[in-house]
């Protein structure tokens, strides 16, 4: 597993890290617990995310549709 072999290779440089990934690895790696087909509309609970997630959606869909017309 590659949390295995991150552990293993940056462990003696990043002590902390490497203890902190090991001890939060069962809720780290819960998202893949879900079917894939599931894993593009899971959502995260850290509030600022959500917040900026829904203006990269916003963004996305209106990014090049500024139709100029109405001022003329």
């Amino acid at each position: 597993m590659a949390l295995t072999v991150f552990v293993e290779k940056y462990g003696a440089k990043y002590p902390r890290a490497a203890a902190c990934l090991t001890k939060g690895r069962e809720a780290l790696l819960v998202f893949y617990g879900f079917p894939a087909e599931h894993w593009d509309h899971l959502r995260s609970s850290n509030p600022i995310e959500r917040v900026f997630a829904t203006v990269r959606h916003r963004t996305v869909r209106t990014k090049g549709r500024l139709d100029c017309t109405w001022f003329m």
